[in-house]
């Protein structure tokens, strides 16, 4: 048996209830609390342990130049460097803790880079320090958003560490100097370019020689960074006597062009052969890298690689640093590249003279003036040609693209009669027997873009070399079986893209 139950408290409770929920109502009324909290700050490095830093001379003079720079308005990118294994990230993590220590600045953010950057991770640790929450799917997304929280805050200090070669820190969200006053970087890197006079002067000298044009300057740039003051010397003597002075347009007293292709000079083997095959494309276009890993696979360059996924991985390689050496820009889309228009027109240059490794030959249109004795590559691509005759002879050509043009929509079928060495081909909103192809004993990629055929493949199966072979909304139902008759036709790789 229990007891009665207490009326009077029971009552009491009642009436408090009731007062607090009236004036939660009155207080909801009042307010607009859209957010009533707020995630967690990360707790500061403070906590490391800093059991590790050794006081040295040196590093306790590097240690009072950056707390100085602190507070100079002058001074918004700071250098931190030395040799793996010298105490650089120690040395950050206490610069990091005083400043906070100090209240310098609003808001500090600390972030490592590390010889390969991979950009969402970065952004990732910026926005933890920022307390900032990344929805967006995009990285470009997330850089605006990063962007604008680092502008909202008046003074702020980022400290990237290990910073091996030159970052895109618009890419990350992080604004320029110009753009947010209040915004210093601290970068501790393996690397440095001696602040010397006399390399300052031959500095001065290499933009002279560049004609001041961004591009070239860029480009000329990224290759010389931190080389020594020999170096220096020798590219500018170089640019001195490089002229480029029969590039359609430009004038010897103006050439600007010579920044381009010495950086062209100072590129490995197979890196020229890439950027070369880039120039081959019409202005401004979205180069697929998939596709130039297709016409990559049937050159010489690149027979090595005996997969289609090592030679996919070299070209990337290969693209990727051209992209470093700013000779190659982003594109449209996951996969794509583009080519600066003067960057192009020096492509086309050297490709156009064959003073090259490869002896490469090429030309972007069809010209009874233009002598095609030699001649390796022809890229039609986004060419005025009204109509293509019923054969061309070129003995010599390697590489021949074409391109979307209403004047020669139809192929003949003795087009490619004249073209034994014929290695790589391209064809874009063709139509066209099998039979016409039959003539490309040689040919290794064959490319075929929104084409028709007339035919049901079947003269194919006598490209006995081919290695690639890649249909892009091509309109056919099925693959002949011919093509699996040849023992050598095994490796070839069939897509349907």
């Amino acid at each position: 048996m229990g007891g009665s139950p207490n009326w009077i408290w029971r009552y009491k409770l009642c009436k408090e209830a009731i007062q607090k929920t009236t004036t939660l109502k009155e207080l909801q009324e009042k307010g607009n609390f859209s957010q009533v909290a707020h995630r967690a700050p990360i707790p500061g490095i403070e906590i490391f342990s800093s059991s590790d830093f050794e006081v040295f001379e040196s590093t306790k003079l590097a240690f009072q130049q950056v707390m100085e720079a602190f507070h100079d308005d002058t001074s918004k990118r700071i250098g931190l460097h030395g040799m793996g294994g010298v105490g650089k990230t120690t040395l950050v993590k206490e610069i990091y803790k005083k400043a906070k220590e100090l209240n310098i600045f609003n808001n500090i953010v600390m972030t490592t880079v590390s010889r390969t950057p991979e950009i969402r991770i970065i952004q990732g640790e910026i926005a933890g320090f920022l307390n900032l929450k990344l929805d967006e799917e995009s990285n470009t997304a997330r850089a605006i958003r990063i962007c604008l929280r680092i502008k909202s805050l008046e003074k702020i200090l980022i400290i990237m560490d290990d910073v091996w070669t030159d970052i895109n820190l618009e890419a990350i969200g992080i604004p320029s100097c110009d753009d947010h006053k209040g915004c210093k970087m601290l970068l501790a890197t393996r690397s440095v370019v001696d602040d010397c006079q006399p390399l300052n002067d031959v500095v001065l000298k290499v933009v002279e020689e560049c004609k001041c044009l961004p591009i070239a300057i860029i480009t000329v740039g990224k290759a010389l960074i931190g080389k020594s003051l020999d170096e220096w010397n020798v590219a500018m003597h170089q640019l001195r006597r490089s002229r480029l002075v029969d590039i359609e347009g430009v004038e010897e007293e103006k050439n600007a062009y010579v920044g381009l292709k010495w950086s062209y000079d100072q590129l490995k083997r197979k890196t020229k052969l890439c950027f070369l095959l880039c120039s081959l494309f019409p202005e401004d276009h979205n180069i697929s890298v998939e596709e130039l890993t297709r016409y990559a696979m049937g050159l010489e360059e690149y027979k090595d690689f005996h997969l289609l996924e090592d030679t996919r991985s070299q070209v990337r390689a290969t693209i990727n640093s051209l992209k470093d050496s700013s000779l190659l820009l982003e594109g449209i889309g996951k996969g794509f590249v583009k080519m600066h228009d003067m960057v192009r027109d020096v492509g086309l240059w050297i490709a156009s003279k064959g003073e090259n490794e490869f002896k490469l030959i090429a030309c972007t249109r069809l010209d009874k003036n233009i002598s095609f004795e030699g001649v390796i590559a022809i890229s039609l691509m986004a060419s005025n040609t009204k109509q293509l005759p019923d054969k061309l002879v070129y003995p010599t050509l390697n590489i021949l693209l074409l391109g979307r043009n209403e004047g020669f929509k139809e192929i003949s079928d003795t087009l490619f009669e004249g073209m034994n060495c014929l290695k790589v081909l391209r064809l874009e909103e063709n139509i066209l027997s099998s039979q016409s192809l039959q003539f490309l004993t040689n040919l290794q990629s064959l490319y075929l873009k929104n084409c028709d055929f007339i035919d049901n493949l079947s003269s194919l199966g006598k490209l006995k070399r081919l290695e690639t072979l890649s249909f892009h909304r091509c309109g056919m139902d099925a693959l002949p079986n011919e093509l699996g008759e040849h023992g050598e036709f095994k490796n070839a790789r069939f897509d349907r893209l």
